[in-house]
């Protein structure tokens, strides 16, 4: 079993197969500081990370802005420079799809919606779903 290349690789993996952790853009980004924490991501041992943008984000570097791209490309180039992996992950916090409320601001009509299940107890003679 020793000898089996799967066996080796899953009992101690490359990093770009670990852990990547979700890292939270929910402040006023700043150039210096944001290679200092992907070079201590690597210096972690972690193959990779995920950028997230968060409430809290500066108005300064705002979501999808050309200075957000700015530090987004800053970010995975050091990332590349180091060999880690990064996931681009396309979110602007909560709700899902919603860009930070760009998309329904752009468009009512996109606005979320859902389906809300309701459950009925129906007496007497009575068919349906």
């Amino acid at each position: 079993m020793e000898s089996d290349p799967f066996y080796r690789a899953f009992r101690n993996p490359p990093a770009e197969l670990g852990m990547m952790p979700f890292w939270f853009w929910n402040d006023d980004l700043e150039e210096g500081e944001m290679i200092r924490q992907v070079r201590e991501f690597h210096a972690k041992g972690f193959g990779g990370f995920i950028p997230h943008a968060r409430i809290g984000l500066s108005r300064r570097v705002g979501y999808l802005t050309e200075a957000y791209f700015r530090l987004l490309r800053l970010a995975v180039e050091e990332a590349a420079r180091l060999g880690m992996k990064v996931v681009l992950y396309d979110e602007g916090s909560y709700p899902s799809g919603s860009a930070q409320g760009r998309v329904a601001a752009e468009n009512p009509a996109w606005t979320a919606r859902c389906l809300i299940a309701l459950h009925r107890q129906i007496d007497g003679p009575a068919r349906g779903y």
